[in-house]
């Protein structure tokens, strides 16, 4: 049996990556809460416009919060867990706070228990091109 692969090989190396994009977010002000949400939508858009596949939890989570479910890490853990093993690599977006945050430090201990490639992003610098 001849092995046909169903795409030539040199796209093979242009596959888009699949990113896991965290960033700080649980704050006791929901101002600072809302602007974190949208500093990470904006550096997920460049990321898709870049051709790559995106996850970003904040983005996701951020209006289920509003129904009452919990914002903090202990209760988010299992779900991001998921998706940083689906993921290709996990971005940090480094925002205000981002060293401080609990939740960053369990995301890059997930991410090196599966040996993650880790990339830390400023927002001004969202430059995806090169990857």
């Amino acid at each position: 049996m001849n092995f046909i692969p169903s795409k030539p090989l040199s796209d093979l190396a242009k596959a888009p990556l699949k990113i896991y994009l965290a960033c700080p977010y649980t704050h006791p002000d929901p101002e600072v809460r809302t602007s974190r949400y949208e500093a990470v939508n904006i550096a997920a858009a460049k990321i898709i416009v870049a051709g790559h596949i995106v996850y970003s939890p904040i983005s996701h989570s951020h209006g289920i919060t509003n129904t009452g479910l919990p914002m903090d890490w202990t209760f988010w853990k299992r779900i991001d867990q998921e998706f940083i093993r689906w993921a290709d690599q996990v971005w940090i977006l480094k925002l205000e706070g981002w060293e401080q945050s609990h939740g960053i430090g369990a995301e890059l201990e997930l991410a090196a228990n599966e040996l993650k490639v880790v990339r830390f992003v400023s927002p001004e610098h969202c430059n995806v091109s090169s990857f």
